[in-house]
């Protein structure tokens, strides 16, 4: 079934199934499940027999929620200008990357710490060359004071002034904050998502998008989190980051 779902794509086909995204009862439609990754992007099917190289071109009425960073410099370029959009903003055409929670405090005991914050700022980098809007979202807490040394973003990531900061209480980066005013500014309709942690506040913020209407895709290997079995977590971060992407990768649009 999956073989004949993948051809159906490289046809150009429309694949419909109707699953419930989003508060206001909309249906979207459901893909086959895969892993994009940039200019030459792999597709990866179950059974692995299946995996082939396409080029997105192969895909036009397909997008992802579900992206590998592997391909860095070429990533931002690739998502930012050629996925087609669902977003409920029609009327948007910008993608912006959403940096969640980068900060000092926030990602000083997480999983593959610097691997992470590495990619995070491949995925920066690259947004910025393609002209595409980057926010930084920053949690506040009595553990995380505005302004504290724990509250700011990591030494290897640097914000550039004109790039909004967002400030949250929440695990949802879009409750009760200037976020949703932010992306109206930026035209964005689409947003692209890292950062930590995977089972807090990445997790809110794309259910919290989606909600909201937006287009929501998670970079599956630039999102961590730190250890949560000591407060009653049955799983390790590396199983939390994988559950979060294999829950992902199931979310998609075509």
């Amino acid at each position: 079934a999956i073989a004949q779902l993948v051809e159906r794509f490289v046809r150009n086909e429309k694949v419909r199934g109707s699953i419930p995204l989003s508060s206001t009862g909309k249906e979207r439609p459901q893909a086959a499940p895969g892993v994009w990754r940039a200019w030459g992007f792999r597709m990866r099917c179950h059974p692995p027999c299946l995996d082939r190289e396409y080029s997105l071109g192969h895909f036009p009425a397909m997008r992802s929620y579900f992206l590998s960073c592997e391909a860095q410099a070429n990533f931002g370029r690739a998502v930012v200008g050629r996925i087609e959009r669902m977003s409920t903003f029609r009327n948007r055409k910008e993608t912006a990357l959403v940096v969640v929670d980068a900060q000092t405090g926030v990602l000083s005991s997480c999983h593959d710490r610097d691997a992470v914050v590495d990619r995070i700022n491949d995925l920066v980098t690259s947004a910025r060359e393609a002209g595409a809007p980057v926010v930084w979202v920053q949690h506040c807490s009595d553990e995380f004071p505005a302004g504290s040394d724990v509250w700011q973003v990591t030494a290897e990531l640097q914000p550039e002034q004109s790039e909004p900061r967002v400030l949250k209480r929440y695990g949802d980066s879009f409750e009760d904050t200037t976020l949703e005013a932010e992306l109206a500014k930026l035209d964005a309709g689409k947003i692209i998502v890292c950062g930590a942690m995977t089972d807090a506040c990445i997790r809110c913020t794309i259910h919290g998008g989606l909600a909201r209407g937006y287009d929501v895709t998670l970079v599956s290997d630039a999102h961590t989190t730190e250890d949560m079995r000591q407060w009653g977590s049955p799983i390790g971060p590396e199983e939390a980051i994988a559950y979060l992407n294999i829950c992902l990768l199931y979310t998609s649009d075509a």
